[in-house]
């Protein structure tokens, strides 16, 4: 199975949407949101998220040097569903993928500079 294919496998397990791909730096970055869940994690406690949450992922696929492959990294950003209140569906789901954008494009800077500084 390709990686791409284990990815949508887990965005549907999920019931997550990938809803945002792109290119920062020359890493590509894959960016899905999912939710709301009704069921808590250990990441996800009913103690932080009463109510519910959003869970919203990106993936990064950086080049290996001498490698076919990319490395994979990723994070969920946790979001209870009442973050934002004062938007929409449409307006809050905007929120999260931004907030997510942000946190994928810094780490690769992070990511990056470490690299460079070897």
């Amino acid at each position: 199975m390709s990686l791409s294919n284990d990815l949508q496998r887990h965005d549907a397990v999920h019931k997550a949407t990938p809803d945002h791909s792109y290119h920062y730096r020359d890493v590509k970055i894959a960016i899905s949101d999912g939710g709301p869940y009704y069921e808590w994690t250990e990441e996800a406690t009913q103690a932080e998220y009463p109510l519910g949450w959003y869970g919203t992922k990106f993936v990064a696929f950086v080049p290996q040097e001498g490698k076919s492959n990319p490395l994979l990294v990723g994070q969920v950003g946790y979001y209870s569903v009442t973050h934002d209140h004062d938007r929409t569906d449409a307006g809050k789901k905007d929120v999260r993928i931004r907030k997510t954008k942000k946190q994928a494009n810094d780490f690769v800077d992070k990511y990056l500079a470490e690299w460079n500084a070897k």
